[in-house]
């Protein structure tokens, strides 16, 4: 997948990147149910299932980029700040690319299709960046860079979490700041076709699933685990889980006005999926992706390869162009 432009949504809610590559967020089943310690305060009330259809979207260009693939704005600073896929972090600021990087992880990163810088965010404060890419092996790695100016300090490098992968695609790699001050992580089922090794539904492994740290050190470990996280204290499960059953989270974003999470699922073969967890949710929710007898429930939204869109999950084949769905939700 190759970009040369970047564009600013203004009112996005959906876009629509090709790549190669289904699931709705449901409710956790008695198997897996979450504990029930409630979220942290100031996390925004759910909201209502919005109306698409008076949704409107205006595209303005900003720069030329090579390949790149996330965007973050760090606070009291009005510039953007963008990953390309290469490696390199880059600011726009007045409309102007800065040509010397943020933060050039090029040495470091794998160059596969799906490898490669996937994402990057800043702390709430605007004081370290975090950097989500694949190592040279093709692993996922999520390092904190300490920010001097609006430079990364490169020496500072402290890696937050690794995960080993199986495979070159299904990486996920996206990583935010929800509203409630925790980073979120996706990562897919680690690859290959039709979840081979079955990770999309296995709650021991960090595969497959949407991830929830603080990512400030404790107890000798790189990262905290948050006390409510809805499977702490579950036998056998991963306490960093936030949502499980995903195949490769591609794109989530966070509505700053509800805290509605919205999920960019990439399909594989028939369809695509963008899938919905309110505001205020505890987690714990699972989506049927793998070796799972789960009952597809409805998602935000369903793309068949036929060009097709409803509003269920079914079977449908096609020879259409692969496309996964990215999202962005308006704020």
């Amino acid at each position: 997948m190759r970009r040369t432009a970047v564009s600013l949504l203004v009112l996005a809610l959906v876009g629509v990147g090709c790549t190669n590559g289904t699931s709705a967020l449901q409710s956790p089943s008695s198997s897996l149910s979450p504990s029930a310690t409630s979220s942290p305060s100031g996390t925004p009330a759910p909201s209502p299932t919005p109306d698409l259809a008076h949704v409107s979207i205006r595209l303005v260009h900003v720069a030329k980029l090579s390949e790149p693939l996330a965007m973050a704005v760090r606070t009291g600073d009005d510039a953007l700040y963008v990953a390309q896929k290469t490696g390199r972090v880059v600011v726009i600021r007045n409309g102007k690319v800065d040509l010397t990087p943020v933060l050039d992880l090029s040495a470091k990163t794998s160059g596969g299709g799906e490898q490669g810088l996937l994402g990057i965010a800043f702390s709430p404060d605007g004081s370290h960046l975090y950097a989500s890419y694949t190592d040279g092996n093709g692993d996922t790695n999520v390092v904190e860079y300490a920010m001097t100016g609006d430079r990364a300090n490169a020496s500072s490098a402290r890696r937050v979490l690794f995960v080993s992968q199986p495979y070159a695609n299904h990486n996920g790699g996206n990583i935010l700041f929800g509203p409630d001050g925790y980073l979120y992580l996706g990562l897919g089922d680690g690859g290959s076709e039709g979840d081979p090794l079955g990770t999309g539904q296995d709650m021991g492994t960090l595969l497959g699933k949407m991830l929830r740290i603080d990512p400030h050190a404790s107890g000798g470990k790189a990262y905290t685990i948050p006390p409510d996280n809805p499977f702490v204290g579950k036998s056998g499960i991963k306490p960093e889980i936030w949502a499980s059953g995903l195949r490769n989270p591609w794109r989530f974003s966070f509505d700053l006005l509800t805290g509605d999470l919205w999920i960019g699922d990439v399909g594989q073969n028939t369809w695509e999926e963008v899938d919905f967890q309110p505001g205020g949710s505890k987690g714990g929710q699972t989506t049927p992706w793998g070796r799972s007898t789960s009952t597809t429930t409805r998602p935000a939204g369903a793309w068949s390869r036929a060009g097709t869109s409803t509003g269920e999950a079914t079977s449908a084949r096609s020879t259409a162009p692969t496309c996964s769905p990215t999202t962005a939700p308006g704020s």
